[in-house]
């Protein structure tokens, strides 16, 4: 459960939505971070320190989303992560858009930020940017 106000600070002030199909990953300095679906639009994310039996508290990322599932991966090579997933605004989402642009991004500080983002499919209609920028306040869609 997600548990947090307008600003993404976990306080509970704006009671409480869900989260939900996470996708998990390793970070470079051994964290797990989880990254799932949320109504807010958002992704959102908690991380562990011991190996995922303890998690910090839920908190909005700053990945754009629909209420649709992502697909993360730690890259074997440089164990940077990669994320896949439906990058898109609340304005695109109230016209109906929630799955029309598939993104990828990359964070190479296991998911405090994310860089490199890209467009790999665009339902027609939609503008052609690589970066949807978080929108505030933090609420339900």
């Amino acid at each position: 459960m997600e548990w947090f106000d307008f600003e993404g600070r976990p306080n509970g002030s704006c009671g409480q939505t869900s989260c939900f199909e996470p996708t998990i990953a390793e970070t470079k300095d051994g964290n797990v971070l989880f990254l799932a679906r949320s109504t807010v639009g958002r992704l959102v994310q908690s991380y562990s320190t011991d190996g995922g039996d303890h998690w910090n508290a839920v908190v909005p990322s700053d990945l754009s989303s629909s209420e649709s599932p992502a697909l993360m991966v730690t890259l074997p090579k440089t164990r940077d992560l990669l994320i896949i997933w439906n990058q898109i605004s609340r304005e695109e989402i109230r016209r109906g858009y929630r799955r029309g642009r598939l993104s990828s991004a990359i964070s190479t500080d296991g998911g405090h930020s994310w860089g490199k983002f890209k467009t790999l499919e665009l339902s027609e209609g939609l503008e052609d940017r690589d970066r949807v920028p978080p929108e505030f306040p933090i609420k339900m869609l």
